[in-house]
């Protein structure tokens, strides 16, 4: 079976966003692959970690879309840390995942790696304000140092080999606003983390009940995790998926997906991240460790939706003066991708005046992301998305 589409059918009754869902069961996936399967790309040699932020308001969801995974990752014991920790014990608990497998040292890897999933529902408790050290850390962690040195008070120079960290994490916009420091925003953490945007459930769900389907698929799967986990070794391409690999980079790189400074440096990292998916991807489906044309054409389906909505992760960060109303206007726009001007008047009349909403939607007019016309047949201005 593929593990991640049985893993959406198991969660199908439940009400998160639907890319909650398929990035909760993708980081699943990424935790158990471990510092133990990679890919050798040129002079780099990639590992399938991956940092996943649930980003939306409060309600949206985001801790009912982590828990299942939870279950399964505690289930096969896989090596997690939770919730709020201090930087000593954080790293810590990364030292103390650190075992040898002589399995990898045949397969020429270093025999030692120490690999830890961060989960985190509340990622304002785990990161805090301003936190340069640490995410400083998570970058360095993010590369997959063969050996990374650190210095403690009394101790001296530690060293924790073949480091792999995972995260999955959950926050609001308005967290990033406060807590992440503008000269992060744009490059250095945020453009290794996937901001994945979501703000209204995907349906209402009132049953609490499990069904007999349900359970039986949670054992499926969790046989299934099991089989993933066991997977050691190197992946390989097939010439599809390099052919198509090279024709979308060329592409890429001539015309990125964002002009928002907030995401210049995920542009850069995009190819990166794709194809740490493919890996993913290529081993819910299979356990031959083989990326073909079709983990390629999904992993780029994947993160194309997913770039429509996240630039509304930064939606609180802005220096206009009606920056919050902006971004309010933009999602709901983008949403019905058709709004009578009227409607726009009634809807924020408590928030602003009708010349300020004028203001806001000519402003978004002129950088082309909505465009305004007048119907003759009823006399209503109707505001579109074309972005």
């Amino acid at each position: 079976m593929d593990w991640i589409r049985g893993y959406l059918k198991y969660v199908d009754q439940t009400e998160p966003p639907d890319l909650f869902k398929l990035w909760t069961a993708i980081s699943t996936i990424a935790a158990c692959l471990q510092r133990k399967c990679w890919l050798d790309w040129k002079l780099e040699r990639i590992y399938p970690n991956l940092y996943v932020v649930l980003c939306g308001p409060p309600g949206s969801r985001k801790g009912t879309a982590m828990r299942p995974a939870r279950y399964f990752l505690e289930s096969l014991g896989i090596p997690m840390s939770v919730e709020a920790t201090t930087r000593e014990a954080l790293i810590r608990k990364l030292s103390n995942t650190t075992i040898s497998d002589p399995e990898l040292e045949a397969l020429g890897l270093p025999a030692m790696h120490s690999s830890l999933t961060i989960f985190s529902e509340e990622l304002t408790v785990f990161l805090g304000q301003n936190n340069w050290q640490l995410m400083s850390d998570l970058n360095n962690w993010f590369d997959t140092s063969d050996k990374w040195t650190y210095e403690t008070v009394g101790r001296g120079e530690n060293t924790i080999l073949g480091v792999w960290v995972n995260l999955l994490g959950a926050t609001t916009p308005e967290f990033i606003e406060s807590a992440l420091p503008q000269d992060a925003i744009g490059g250095g953490l945020t453009s290794r983390i996937l901001f994945i945007y979501g703000d209204r459930k995907s349906k209402v769900v009132s049953s609490p009940d499990i069904t007999e389907e349900e359970r039986v698929l949670q054992e499926m799967l969790l046989e299934e995790l099991d089989k993933i986990q066991l997977l050691k070794g190197e992946f390989k391409f097939t010439r599809e998926y390099f052919q198509l690999y090279d024709s979308w980079y060329t592409a890429h790189n001539e015309h990125p997906p964002f002009e928002d400074r907030n995401f210049l440096g995920y542009n850069d990292r995009k190819a990166l991240h794709l194809r740490k998916i493919s890996m993913v991807l290529a081993a819910s489906r299979s356990r031959d460790l083989l990326l073909e044309g079709e983990d390629f054409k999904r992993a780029m389906t994947i993160l194309t939706e997913t770039e429509k909505y996240m630039h509304f992760s930064f939606s609180a960060r802005g220096r206009a003066s009606h920056a919050w109303l902006i971004e309010q206007l933009i999602r709901r726009i983008a949403t019905f991708k058709k709004v009578p001007m009227h409607v726009l008047y009634k809807d924020y009349y408590k928030d602003a005046t009708k010349d300020e909403i004028d203001a806001v939607v000519g402003h978004l007019e002129s950088a082309r992301i909505v465009k305004r016309e007048f119907d003759v047949d009823n006399g209503t201005v109707y505001v579109y998305y074309v972005r």
